[in-house]
């Protein structure tokens, strides 16, 4: 349901009853009575004559837009509005009688009803009511609270003290017809109207003389070929180090080049065989509610979502519950057996989520199960809700778990450093391999700390950071970007597993090329 605001008002949709926003006059002084000493008759005549509203002579006649006739839920501002005759609204199963200074803006159909947004732009206004005896709405008055709106009798006569936004809605005559209309699949056009597609022409792919043939495209770029060298000690280990590693450009090999859905699918898929239990645990929660994700029925969650309004929308508050606070900030409370304005509000809530696409039903439906109820964090697993959460915490666990078995791998210690670490550009980093041999399965482990001085001493204290390179030639050069905040010098700590060799602790201090002048 939409809300609608006119300058500084703001429209709070809720269902209910007015009270305290004005006073209510008497009906017999709003609308004036027949004489005791007119027949009933003529005061039935006068009356019916009044609620014809018929437009004056020579004014072009319209006919009616009857609402209650449609099938299906949206916006019917303009065809309402053209229901307008000589300041009163035709309904059709209702009327209401407005003033210069009291505007209808809105007029949205829902699925059990038809709800009115009405602007009163001048204090002390009266508007009349009628044949909507039991119609619910809110009316929020410029400064002062929220105010719910009932009609008790009919007719009835409101008065409204200041300005402010009312809504109110009209039960719809037939709601099963939206109901069908809302559960109803879309036609199928006819065979003879769905286009076919042009059968392609075999002559253009037919080969020239001498064509290469096209190389095979590698889907799978978690770990090199065969046919470069390279073979894994772990597989398990190379998959998820692969995964979880910083992304970098190499000789033969660019990680950059993939989407991070895609990382994050594989890293899932290598945790959850990966033999550590903080991994699994996170790997196989991410699974699990992938799966249950999928399952989800958007028709079965639009049926609960209108079964929760209907129950909402019926609640009521008992005698003495405090139903809000008036202008002075005095407390009001319910004289009993009265509709709950938060419920209410609830309701229509949820009927606005149920008119949703089923894309945007499953969408919303997933967000909410990302979040963490009272039971989950004090009777839970131990693991979030959060999607995002749930990911943080496998790479979190996959990179203590992987340091550890990399550095328990690793081959013996070497005596000189075996990396070189350059900055090529304020953004871009070049780790070179300068072992003189080849490096396999090498786990750089890396702390980028930056700076604004080279004297200062932050190695070891900035973010950590973890590379895997599967096959590691001599010289190679592995390109990294990195995009500081400002203009900065980079103190790093570096320490190299492989199976090879190993170097701990290697420290490299680098000004920014394009501010030199940094110290």
């Amino acid at each position: 349901m939409m809300h609608h605001v006119a300058g500084v008002l703001t429209a709070i949709t809720i269902c209910l009853g007015l009270s305290g926003c004005g006073s209510k006059p008497d009906d017999d002084k709003a609308a004036p009575a027949a004489s005791p000493a007119e027949p009933e008759s003529v005061a039935k005549k006068g009356s019916e004559k009044a609620k014809s509203s018929a437009p004056a002579a020579g004014e072009p006649t319209k006919p009616v837009f009857d609402w209650t006739q449609s099938t299906s839920p949206g916006d019917v501002t303009e065809q309402i509005r053209g229901n307008l005759r000589h300041g009163t609204l035709d309904l059709v199963v209702a009327k209401i009688v407005l003033t210069p200074s009291v505007q209808l803006v809105k007029a949205e159909i829902d699925p059990k009803s038809l709800v009115l947004t009405i602007r009163v732009d001048a204090p002390e206004q009266v508007v009349r009511f009628e044949g909507m005896v039991g119609a619910l709405g809110h009316y929020s008055p410029q400064g002062a609270q929220l105010r719910p709106v009932s009609i008790p009798k009919d007719p009835h006569s409101e008065r409204f003290q200041r300005k402010g936004v009312l809504q109110i809605g009209i039960r719809h005559p037939h709601p099963e017809r939206i109901q069908v209309a809302l559960n109803r699949p879309p036609a199928r056009p006819p065979l003879s109207e769905i286009p076919r597609p042009t059968p392609p022409d075999p002559s253009q792919y037919k080969p020239f003389p001498g064509q290469p043939t096209e190389p095979a495209v590698k889907i799978d770029p978690l770990l090199p070929d065969p046919s470069t060298g390279y073979k894994p000690r772990s597989e398990v280990f190379s998959q998820l180090a692969a995964t979880v590693s910083y992304q970098y450009t190499m000789p033969g090999r660019d990680t950059t080049k993939w989407s991070k859905e895609f990382w994050r699918k594989h890293a899932v898929q290598a945790g959850a065989k990966y033999p550590d239990p903080g991994v699994q645990k996170y790997a196989s929660a991410i699974l699990a509610r992938a799966k249950s994700d999928l399952a989800l029925d958007p028709q079965s969650l639009r049926a609960q979502l209108l079964r929760d309004a209907d129950t909402l929308g019926s609640k009521t508050l008992g005698f003495g519950a405090l139903k809000g606070y008036g202008p002075g900030g005095e407390p009001v409370f319910a004289r009993g057996n009265e509709p709950d304005p938060a419920a209410q509000a609830e309701a229509q809530r949820l009927r606005r989520i149920a008119q949703m696409s089923d894309a945007e039903l499953k969408e919303w439906a997933t967000k909410q199960r990302d979040q963490n109820s009272f039971e989950d964090l004090f009777f839970g697993d131990g693991v979030t809700n959060n999607r995002e959460d749930q990911y943080k915490n496998l790479v979190g666990d996959a990179y203590k778990a992987l340091a550890a078995e990399a550095k328990k791998t690793a081959g013996p210690s070497s005596k000189t450093s075996l990396v070189k670490l350059t900055r090529p550009d304020s953004s871009r980093f070049t780790l070179r391999n300068t072992s003189g041999r080849t490096l396999t399965d090498v786990w750089l482990s890396t702390n980028w700390a930056f700076t604004k001085s080279d004297k200062a001493n932050e190695f070891g204290r900035g973010n950590g950071m973890f590379i895997f390179i599967p096959i590691w030639k001599s010289n190679e050069d592995v390109e990294l970007t990195l995009i500081p905040r400002e203009p900065s010098v980079l103190q790093t700590v570096v320490s190299l597993y492989a199976r090879e060799a190993s170097f701990e602790g290697d420290k490299f201090t680098l000004l920014d090329p394009k501010n030199p002048n940094l110290r």
